[in-house]
């Protein structure tokens, strides 16, 4: 391939075609800021409410923005939100004072008195210092949340609340007690929320340890939040910013804000220079990057540079990876040519674990992410060496499949030069003859420039994977039948492997996507349909698919032996796995140990194996040369039983259920009782909508905790499981 040639290998749908260079703003930061002064002609509609956080947040983004061009149309823009806010007497209209988030807009109103001089305006910020002296807080000191949150300090809320009481403090007076505030919260804060050595904090603690997801002994909530930890760093850098070098607490936040950027340096993706939603668990397959908290933390690190607190020579790096892999989260509205940002929180209270945070939905445009936005590109694009940021080599030819038009296009610095019908087009490729191979519905060919066909392979199956190989041949994936085929130039199978399970004849069109041949003679194959990539052999045999161990017949001999504690491998697997086999197990050990001359395993293993993905082995118990541990057959999957969802709580005399796969009416379904081996079984009579309590006839998980009401045999608790069984 040549190595001009950026070449895309994936589906593009056409609204995003209008990202290619010369459709882009020059600068990103005017380009965010238009855009949402576009959309909201006035602050006060930004989506939310009138006055909290979002507006301040964007308000004070955009301050930064003014500072640096001049522009007049952003010194109005915050202006008349000020002025809206606050009237002739000095009294507030939308402020309540009811949790940290409420604190945060007042410095809006600081930077209006700073700018104007206006003196309602500083009545309106007394009054909103005056609303901290009732403030709760901590026994020790540190404010809640919220006033109807007793006793729960949350890691964002620190921004919310110290922004606007250092720049009191600052701009306005009471700086004393201000600035020895704002020292007293951000160490409080990482006192009581680090997460060991790592620099990072979780996002909340409960003194009562009483909220539901407040840890029983310590209070802590279980996760590094991605958006919370950047409200975090940015409080340390905006306070250090205006802080008094000669008090006795700004070494200790100094000291706190470089450990802090070493465990973000620590952190971020090494492949998209983002940050996940749950920060230090990268390695976790659901787990996704997170647009809001990747911006917090490129402004933060940058800043921290700008005012001598960490090396520019050991964070440069990270924040131009982490600046491009922001703007991967950009894309151009096809419709008005303004800015859409994915993949970002909306605003989210703490979550009882990990689950619940990986699954929340990924929002466009959240009030959070927009202003993000704009202070991570603010700061990076007026850098003095900005144009290594902005700038990045251009783009000569760009090729993309365009799978909702079938067509695949060629752009020539962001401009269309050929197009060719290709339909359901996923893989394309430039070779070095500067010809164009590229799937076409059944089939795959190359052509050139003037659409002379040059190779043609014609297939029955679908065809989603291509790929010229080093020896002349292609190489082809073909979905339905499952065949990794590679072809002479004359059309000609010269090899072809099937990977489809045994006893299958037909994969179907979602079998395989992607497929590509390594160099080592091995084939890597993303299967749509079972989501999952696999590695096969040059025979088609499974790389590291190794069956489900299970030693459940064992059990008498492991605790004879004085083993004292068994560990069940619970990483990647759904809560419906962990409930079903640690049940299995614990009923196991506790018969055994009660009855040993009647263990019988066989009904424990039948448990287990409603449960299963794959095949069970014992791997190398008690068999040093056991071969039989590999998954040969492909299957990868239970056809028998499924999770059909977990029990949320009561409403009236039904149960509401959070789905995890279609049920209907008439649906065989068990309920898996902990500390029991023998599930209920039941068959489902009705169902009803969980919001209008119509009576439905199936439902559907088509969204994030989709929700069903349900009559059940017996008296059940919250988080108890059901499985169906599958017809």
């Amino acid at each position: 391939m040549k190595n001009v040639l950026l070449i895309i290998c994936l589906i593009l749908p056409s609204w995003l075609l209008a990202q290619l260079p010369g459709h882009n703003p020059k600068l990103w930061s005017r380009g965010i800021a238009q855009t949402v002064m576009t959309r909201y002609p006035s602050a006060v509609t930004i989506p939310f409410k009138p006055w909290c956080y979002p507006q301040g947040y964007f308000l004070m983004g955009l301050d930064k923005l003014w500072q640096v061009t001049g522009d007049t149309k952003y010194y109005n823009y915050i202006l008349n939100w000020a002025n809206e806010m606050v009237r002739p007497d000095g009294s507030l209209v939308y402020f309540s004072g009811r949790s940290m988030d409420d604190m945060m807009a007042g410095a809006v109103i600081v930077w209006a008195y700073r700018y104007t001089g206006e003196e309602k305006f500083k009545k309106a910020a007394d009054f909103i210092r005056k609303s901290y002296d009732s403030y709760p807080r901590t026994s020790d000191g540190i404010f809640w949340h919220g006033r109807g949150t007793v006793g729960q300090i949350w890691v964002d809320g620190v921004f919310m609340g110290q922004m606007f009481l250092t720049k009191y403090g600052y701009y306005i007076g009471d700086s004393k007690y201000c600035f020895d505030e704002a020292a007293r919260q951000l160490i409080g804060m990482h006192q009581h929320l680090m997460k060991e050595n790592s620099g990072l904090l979780y996002h909340g603690w409960d003194e009562d340890k009483d909220a539901h997801w407040a840890n029983l002994s310590t209070g802590m909530s279980s996760e590094v939040w991605s958006e919370g930890l950047g409200w975090y760093a940015l409080i340390l850098v905006e306070t250090l910013e205006i802080f008094p070098k000669n008090h006795p607490q700004y070494q200790k936040i100094v000291d706190i804000t470089r450990n802090l950027m070493q465990g973000l340096k620590d952190n971020q993706d090494v492949n998209s220079g983002l940050w996940y939603q749950i920060v230090d668990k990268g390695n976790r397959f659901d787990n996704w990057q997170e647009t809001s908290g990747s911006g917090m933390f490129i402004y933060s690190m940058q800043r921290a540079i700008e005012l001598g607190i960490i090396q520019e020579k050991e964070y440069a790096n990270c924040i131009k990876r982490g600046y491009i892999g922001l703007l991967s989260k950009v894309r151009i509205n096809k419709d008005d040519g303004l800015i859409d940002l994915c993949d970002a929180n909306n605003g989210l209270g703490i979550q009882k674990d990990y689950d619940a945070y990986v699954t929340r939905p990924r929002k466009r445009n959240g009030q959070e992410v927009i202003s993000s936005f704009l202070w991570a590109t603010t700061i990076v694009e007026n850098k003095k060496d900005r144009i290594s940021y902005v700038k990045p080599s251009p783009c000569e030819t760009f090729v993309c499949t365009d799978y909702s038009q079938g067509k695949v296009f060629v752009f020539e610095k962001g401009e269309k030069v050929w197009e060719h019908d290709a339909p359901l087009s996923n893989d394309i490729w430039v070779l070095d003859n500067g010809n164009l191979l590229f799937t076409k519905g059944n089939g795959v060919l190359e052509v050139t420039r003037n659409n002379d066909t040059i190779f043609q392979y014609t297939s029955q199956s679908h065809v989603f994977a291509c790929q010229r190989l080093t020896n002349g041949n292609t190489f082809v994936g073909e979905c339905e039948s499952g065949r990794l085929l590679e072809v002479d130039s004359n059309g000609k199978i010269v090899k072809d492997l099937s990977i489809l399970p045994l006893g299958t004849t037909n994969g179907k069109k979602s079998f395989m996507r992607n497929a590509r041949k390594l160099e080592n003679g091995h084939y890597l194959v993303a299967h749509y349909g079972g989501k999952r990539v696999v590695e096969y052999d040059e025979n088609g045999t499974y790389i590291f698919s190794s069956k489900d161990l299970c030693l459940i017949k064992e059990v008498p001999e492991i605790i004879d032996m004085g083993v004292d504690s068994l560990k069940i491998e619970g990483r990647l697997k759904t809560e419906y796995y962990l409930a079903s086999v640690v049940n299995a197990y614990r009923n196991a050990i506790d018969d055994y140990i009660n009855d040993p001359e009647h263990y019988d395993y066989t009904k424990y293993l039948s448990e287990l194996e409603k449960t299963k993905t794959r095949g069970l082995t014992t791997f190398y118990f008690n068999d040093r040369n056991n071969k039989d541990f590999q998954e040969y057959d492909g299957k990868q999957y239970n056809p028998n039983y499924e999770f059909g969802g977990k029990v949320l709580n009561e409403n009236g005399d039904k149960y509401i259920i959070e789905i995890r796969n279609k049920l209907s009416v008439g649906d065989t379904m068990e309920i898996l009782i902990p500390g029991k081996i023998e599930p209920v079984s039941f068959k489902i009579e009705t169902l009803w909508d969980s919001e209008t309590e119509e009576e439905i006839p199936t439902v559907n998980p088509g969204k994030a905790e989709q929700t069903v009401l349900m009559k059940l045999p017996i008296k059940v608790e919250s988080g108890w499981i059901l499985r169906r069984k599958k017809a």
